[in-house]
């Protein structure tokens, strides 16, 4: 297995927590709790979990320290800390001290390393992937759990669902398996819902057990609250927050991404539980992981998050026995690919997106082969893939021996540059015919900047937290307010970088091309804390002849968020990562109370209108048109051609069931109106909206600089928005 990598904050009040709910005594009388002090790694630490077997595939047991050399980018790092954690727990070799264990622990457990969180993760899968699943999670389940075993049940069906809490309760487990592979999508909402309402009384309780430890500590505790009893409860609130915490990151990360790959929610999943001490294992089912380009950066801060956290993930592809079929895909879109170049040769059209990102086509067809993804993720975070294969019970077994059997390993890095590279971390075994399952390596990224953090994203927060605004090329960003709510005002933040800004290097085949663009948003309040993130890496690629064309686009980043009524900050950059050039834009937002009856949203000067794939997502995009998306013009200037209209996109919101408003449209320049009508308005949707885009004839009018005002009127109330519009002959 690949080392478990941790920045090791070792959490001293969860050891504390943890302590008695694992322990095979119960503390009889009431008694100040035991502090338990941890082997006190530094901040800087890198903590391995290795799993290591014999020629015959068997746990190895009686390995020793100097039988095993670490290297971090082929340097051989100093170990300070060798440990086996398994039934027969051997005595720490440390370099750094260590107190002895308090005589009440429990022999065979260690509550200060020895905790071990199992998380069940099914993705979206077909009748006999979830028979599959079905199968190997209950086999898996089938055994007594130890007591130091805890495990959560979650459901990724375009976002995640959580089906159970940490549990030592094999029956409860049992039933959320049950329920992921043959529940409905309500009964997932419903059921995640419960347990966020759960987590969050537990977590309330919080104030109480911190009364009563105190109470225990001063002798002044009644005789049931035992130190046991505190530890429980409050083990217990550990483990609802950490419920919360994944939950609530899963969703932050699906708004800054507006992602809907499943690496999204293993993303969110997995970044938590590093506040969490001991060893973590994720087993995750599912039918080939797509990997295109554009989440190749997701995939790899994936696995720098798991090596980080400590969690090992265990693939599971629920397909059974297809290597027949495993590379059918990719073959297709290579074929496809293909045929797109052969259009290239001997047709003179505007150049479509298909063709301006052949090459990244090409590239993944290569990665088509979702089993391989699986693989990557698997085996680079210290797991096993389990696939092509009806019968997973021998996989399931490892993974249980994986659990219960490996060694800790704990070194400093020799390279204390923490500059967001990739450091490769590799493990020599000293000894002939063994195995190791071991970590391809983590993001060398400062502990200040927490756990939320993309390794690209780095170079922009440094630029934004510069005293001087960097600008090495220009850009445009512009917040749209939408509908207005009780919780807030809905508003969509878009960005647009001419692609003629950024670095299109050639490739070394003298046929295509290459660039790389990253942007960031930062929503802060009045305060100057991030209250939402927006993030992007996008790699383009096409072929050579096409990129003087590209040039003459523009990259449009489009998000949507909500925010109560105050005073705002948003903070944007952008990065050519091929130059290394960045640019940095700051603006105000203010945000009225809303209102909750009739309302106007922005005018958006609309760029051109995208028809919405058939099987799109469902999602609460103020742009989206009917079967169609709007992209907005956000500051280029308009044409005044024969025959060329000017098209402006706005929702109106009234109440539910209130017949439609009165529209009344100027167009004005240098104060004098030039143009004025009053269209008729469809009726509102059951939500009471109006979608509307409005077409303005503007070949007759001279060049300069419009203001269009609309206007909407319902039972004596009036909703006003304006927008400026310049026009070049």
């Amino acid at each position: 297995m690949k080392p478990t990598l941790i920045f090791c904050r070792i959490c001293v009040a969860l050891v504390t927590c943890l302590y008695p709910v694992l322990a095979a005594r119960q503390v009889t009388k009431p008694e100040p709790p035991q502090t338990q002090k941890t082997f006190r790694l530094g901040a800087d630490s890198v903590l391995l979990d290795i799993v290591i077997r014999d020629k015959k595939g068997k746990p190895l047991e009686d390995l020793s320290q100097n039988e095993i050399e670490v290297y971090e980018d082929s340097v051989k790092q100093t170990v300070t800390f060798f440990r086996k954690v398994g039934p027969d727990l051997t005595p720490p070799t440390s370099a750094v001290a260590r107190e002895p264990q308090p005589a009440a622990q429990a022999p065979g457990i260690d509550p200060q390393r020895q905790i071990n969180l199992v998380t069940l993760i099914f993705d979206q899968l077909g009748v006999d992937g979830r028979n599959l699943s079905r199968q190997a999670a209950m086999d898996f389940l089938s055994a007594p759990l130890p007591p130091n075993l805890f495990a959560a049940v979650f459901k990724i069906d375009r976002r995640v669902y959580a089906l159970q809490q940490f549990t030592n309760d094999r029956k409860l487990l049992q039933g959320a398996v049950d329920k992921a592979t043959k529940g409905t999508f309500t009964q997932f909402a419903t059921q995640s819902e419960a347990i966020k309402q759960e987590s969050e009384k537990a977590i309330s309780s919080q104030e109480t057990l911190n009364s009563a430890a105190a109470s225990i500590t001063a002798g002044t505790a009644p005789p049931s609250a035992t130190g046991a009893t505190i530890g429980a409860a409050a083990a217990s609130a550990k483990m609802a927050q950490l419920m919360l915490n994944m939950l609530r990151v899963t969703e932050a990360l699906q708004r800054e991404q507006q992602g809907q790959s499943s690496l999204y929610g293993l993303l969110g999943l997995i970044r938590e539980q590093r506040e969490l001490t001991g060893r973590k294992t994720v087993i995750y089912f599912s039918e080939g992981l797509q990997v295109p380009p554009s989440l190749v950066e997701v995939l790899r801060t994936s696995i720098s998050e798991a090596n980080r956290a400590n969690v090992s993930v265990y693939a599971v592809d629920a397909r059974g026995l297809i290597t027949s079929r495993l590379g059918q895909s990719g073959n297709e879109l290579l074929t496809q690919t293909s045929q797109t170049s052969q259009r290239q040769t001997r047709s003179s059209h505007p150049v479509t997106r298909e063709e301006v990102m052949i090459s990244e086509h090409a590239e993944e067809s290569i990665r088509m082969n979702t089993q391989e993804a699986l693989a990557d993720l698997a085996q680079s975070t210290g797991g096993l893939l389990i696939a092509n294969t009806n019968d997973l019970r021998s996989g399931m077994h490892k993974v249980g021996e994986d659990i219960q059997s490996h060694y800790e390993v704990a070194y400093v890095p020799e390279n204390r540059d923490y500059n967001g590279k990739f450091r490769s971390v590799s493990v020599k075994i000293l000894r002939p015919g063994v195995s190791i399952q071991t970590r391809s390596g983590y993001f060398a990224l400062p502990a200040s900047l927490g756990p939320g953090v993309m390794a690209y994203e780095m170079p922009m927060l440094a630029a934004l937290s510069a005293s001087a605004p960097q600008r090495d090329f220009e850009y445009r960003g512009i917040t749209f307010h939408f509908r207005p709510g009780a919780n807030g005002v809905q508003y969509s933040l878009v960005i647009e970088v001419p692609i003629s800004t950024f670095q299109l290097t050639p490739q070394p085949d003298g046929k295509t091309y290459r660039a790389r663009i990253a942007l960031l948003a930062l929503i802060k309040d009045s305060d100057g804390k991030v209250i939402e993130k927006f993030t992007q890496e996008s790699p383009l690629q096409g072929p050579l002849e096409q990129m003087e064309t590209l040039k003459q686009r523009n990259f449009i980043l489009m998000r949507h968020f909500r925010v109560p009524s105050g005073r705002y900050t948003v903070e944007m950059a952008a990065m050519d990562r091929e130059s290394g050039k960045i640019s940095v834009r700051r603006s105000m937002l203010i945000v009225p109370p809303s209102r909750q009856q009739l309302a106007l949203s922005s005018l958006a000067v609309v760029k051109r209108i995208d028809p919405l794939p058939p099987n799109a997502a469902e999602t609460e995009d103020p742009f989206k048109f009917g079967t169609a998306k709007v992209v907005p013009n956000i500051g280029g200037n308009l044409r005044a051609e024969p025959g060329r209209n000017l098209s402006l996109y706005f929702v109106v919101y009234v109440p539910a069931g209130s017949p439609r408003p009165e529209l009344a449209m100027e167009v004005a320049q240098d104060g004098q109106v030039v143009a004025r009508g009053t269209p008729e308005l469809p009726a509102p949707n059951a939500q009471g909206e109006i979608p509307y885009v409005a077409t303005l004839p503007i070949d007759s009018l001279r060049a300069g600089r419009y203001e269009i005002q609309v206007t909407v009127r319902q039972n004596g109330a009036t909703a006003t928005e304006r927008t400026l519009v310049n026009l070049e002959k």
